[in-house]
């Protein structure tokens, strides 16, 4: 099959799972693009869809998270999807802490660690959780928040399990480890986190120009659940998958639903049977 531009995608390296970008490119390689994925930080990712340098964004936190980030770009983008919601900020804890079921529960807990970890380069996350430390007057009672590295952060909760540490962390749904390991979300009776977002697929003005219109209607009605993202961040994590791997896996499961989308009938086994070599989507 004859190759037509690259379709440039720019994937966000926190908040949003990395697998989003090897679906994206896995429907449109079946398609007949040729594809290149660029993964950094959501400030570099956004200025570089602003001025043109890539052409899909995949994806952006809205209305909240990135809210100041699509305020600069939205002018030059276009919405193309949202293919999944229910992005928001939890609690969480080890699963055997069964005496916490509440964040009201923290201030009275005297062996509960004093330090919430969250991961630092995730502003709502940041955010809500200040406003949770306050809202829950849990400051008065000696917490305090620490914003860590994602790795150290994944370090901090599977050492917390090991040693049966009776820890608190922050993390934003839909995330894997809610899928794979013994955690537990601690409620928010005060309503701090009920404001979720959507993942939203934010394209460049100029993408109509390259994309072919039926690639555009497909990607418009791609939908993903909760239950889709943890599973295949879960195999990423845990089964030491690789992106394109957990992709290639979740088209040959889910065929039938890729076809609902629009996309070429034949593009679920396309991608399995055909792609290989320097054809495969460039990351």
């Amino acid at each position: 099959m004859a190759r037509t531009h690259a379709i440039r995608i720019g994937q966000l390296t926190t908040g949003v799972p990395l697998v989003l970008s090897s679906i994206l490119a896995d429907m449109l390689w079946a398609d007949g693009h040729s594809v290149e994925i660029t993964c950094d930080t959501p400030e570099r990712m956004f200025a570089a869809l602003g001025a043109g340098r890539i052409d899909i964004l995949c994806a952006a936190l809205l209305p909240h998270a990135h809210a100041h980030l699509f305020s600069a770009v939205a002018a030059g983008t276009t919405q193309i999807s949202a293919p999944y919601d229910g992005v928001c900020t939890a609690w969480v804890v080890p699963a055997k802490m069964e005496t916490l079921s509440r964040i009201d529960d923290l201030a009275g807990d005297r062996t509960a660690s004093r330090t919430i970890r969250y991961v630092a380069d995730a502003p709502l996350l940041a955010a809500q959780s200040v406003a949770a430390l306050q809202r829950y007057e849990l400051e008065a009672a000696g917490f305090e928040l620490s914003g860590v590295s994602q790795d150290d952060w994944i370090e901090a909760v599977f050492d917390a399990l090991r040693h049966k540490r009776r820890s608190v962390f922050a993390l934003l749904q839909p995330h894997w480890t809610m899928a794979a390991l013994e955690l537990r979300a601690l409620q928010d009776s005060r309503s701090v986190f009920a404001t979720p977002d959507r993942a939203v697929l934010l394209a460049h003005r100029n993408l109509r120009q390259i994309i072919k219109p039926q690639s555009l209607r497909q990607l418009a009605a791609m939908q993903l659940t909760a239950q889709d993202i943890t599973e295949m961040e879960r195999m990423i994590n845990m089964d030491a998958m690789t992106t394109e791997e957990v992709a290639e896996l979740w088209f040959a499961r889910n065929q039938k639903r890729v076809l609902r989308w629009g996309g070429p009938r034949d593009a679920p086994t396309d991608i399995l049977s055909r792609k290989n070599g320097k054809d495969r989507p460039k990351s």
